[in-house]
């Protein structure tokens, strides 16, 4: 399969919200909201426990987790599939298998959707060029995390009254901390401006520099000045 990053999101895989259409990010944020009954937790039971029966979800882990993999694992069985998950010391990986070589197999096996989280940037990526099941980014690297951002997006809107058409023209927010080597900001950085928001990351320069500004955002070091203007304010200490 050779197709750029854009085409392969809409293939069905979520790689990135960098470039998404905005139409498709209110698109996924509305079917989010399909699912929310206001507790906070993930769904159980009801119209939606039936969903994904008979479909085997395949979470390759490769980098360490709690969270995320718990929530994909909880989130899967709760709308009927079956679940299976891998880390890197548990398979071939540990005897020099690549990621693709694992993907590969896990999909001849009958896996019919992969969940990938590795140290490597683009790792989802590469995997989703060379199989023919939905690839979701669980996070590679220091690039994104575009379920978390997804995430993110949605509290926001949520908290703010947003939440009916997920337009969010008119706000600023502030992401502060370790900007650099956030994957979450960056995913937020591009899921909050394409959707309208004004992004100012605040930060020390080693912590937020300002080539930062070509994901399109603001970079500033003056926490003070900014808390004035945000609507909302993010710490990222990744």
């Amino acid at each position: 399969m050779a197709a750029a990053a854009g085409a392969i999101d809409r293939g069905g895989h979520l790689l990135g919200l960098d470039g998404m259409d905005r139409s498709r990010l209110v698109s996924l944020l509305e079917r989010a909201r399909s699912f929310d009954d206001g507790s906070g937790r993930a769904a159980r039971g009801g119209a939606h426990a039936d969903l994904l029966a008979g479909k085997n979800i395949c979470n390759l882990f490769f980098e360490d987790s709690t969270r995320t993999r718990v929530s994909f694992s909880l989130a899967a069985t709760n709308l009927g599939a079956g679940v299976i998950d891998l880390t890197a010391p548990g398979s071939s990986i540990a005897k020099g298998e690549t990621i693709i070589d694992t993907a590969n197999v896990v999909e001849a096996t009958g896996g019919d959707a992969l969940v990938i989280r590795a140290s490597a940037p683009g790792a989802a990526e590469r995997v989703a060029h060379h199989v023919g099941v939905p690839v979701i980014n669980a996070g590679d690297g220091a690039h994104e995390h575009p379920t978390q951002g997804l995430l993110d997006i949605y509290s926001l809107a949520s908290a703010l009254g947003r939440a009916g058409t997920f337009d969010l023209s008119g706000l600023t927010v502030a992401i502060v901390g370790d900007i650099v080597s956030s994957r979450v900001a960056r995913s937020d950085i591009f899921g909050m401006s394409s959707l309208g928001a004004r992004v100012v990351c605040v930060g020390p320069p080693a912590l937020a520099p300002g080539p930062l500004a070509s994901l399109g955002c603001e970079v500033t070091s003056d926490l003070e000045d900014v808390l004035g203007e945000a609507n909302a304010h993010h710490p990222r200490p990744e």
